[in-house]
C-alpha cells in the first residue's frame, strides 16, 4: 500500500415505495448493460457537497428528486491493483419525490426489489447489498431505524459547524 494511493468517493441512494405485488417495500434497483444492477448514484464532483452530489446523481439516472437522506452505510471498496485507487463509498437511504422512472443511458432497466427479491438480484457491490437488505428488513418490521428520513444535511462539513455554533451560542441548537 503506501504513497500515491487515492478513493473516488462515490454514494448510492437507497430510494423505497410500498411493494406493488407484495407486502412490504420495494427498493429502487437500476440494470447495468453488463447485467449487473446497482443504486442510483455515482461519484462526488469537485465542486459539489454531498448532498448536491446525491441529488444530481439520483436525478440524472431516475428522474426522481431527493427530498431528505441520512447515511445508513460507509465501505472502502477494493483497490484497482495497477491504478493504486479504490473507492469510498456511502449509501444513503432517500426519500424522494416523483413516481415516474426515466432512466437515463447509463442503465438498461430498474426494477422496485422487495427483501425476498433483492437475495435473487445480482448486485455489483456488497456493500450496497447490505444495506438494502438493512434498510428494507427495518421498514417492514416496523423498528426505530424506519423513522422518517431526516431532511436536513448529513454530517458534511457544514453540519459540524452548525453544531459547533448551536454550542458557543451562535447558532440555533
Amino acid at each position: 500500500m503506501g504513497k500515491n494511493m487515492w478513493a473516488k468517493v462515490v454514494q448510492r441512494g437507497i430510494l423505497t415505495r410500498e411493494a406493488a405485488d407484495e407486502e412490504g417495500h420495494a427498493a429502487l434497483v437500476l440494470r447495468n448493460p453488463d447485467g449487473t444492477w446497482e443504486l442510483p448514484g455515482g461519484k462526488v464532483e469537485y465542486d459539489e457537497t454531498e448532498r448536491e452530489s446525491l441529488e444530481r446523481e439520483v436525478r440524472e439516472e431516475t428522474g426522481l428528486v431527493v427530498t431528505a437522506a441520512e447515511p445508513v452505510e460507509t465501505a472502502v471498496r477494493k483497490l484497482k491493483p495497477k491504478k493504486r485507487r479504490g473507492k469510498f463509498a456511502v449509501v444513503y437511504r432517500c426519500a424522494f419525490e416523483g413516481s415516474e422512472v426515466e432512466l437515463s443511458d447509463e442503465h438498461v432497466a430498474f426494477a422496485w426489489r422487495g427483501l425476498d427479491a433483492i437475495t435473487e438480484t445480482n448486485l455489483k457491490q456488497v456493500d450496497e447489498y447490505r444495506s438494502l437488505r438493512r434498510v428494507l428488513a427495518s421498514i417492514d418490521d416496523g423498528s426505530r431505524s424506519a423513522r422518517p428520513v431526516d431532511p436536513r444535511p448529513g454530517p458534511g462539513p457544514a453540519a459540524r459547524v452548525d453544531r459547533e455554533e448551536a454550542r458557543n451560542g451562535e447558532g440555533e441548537p
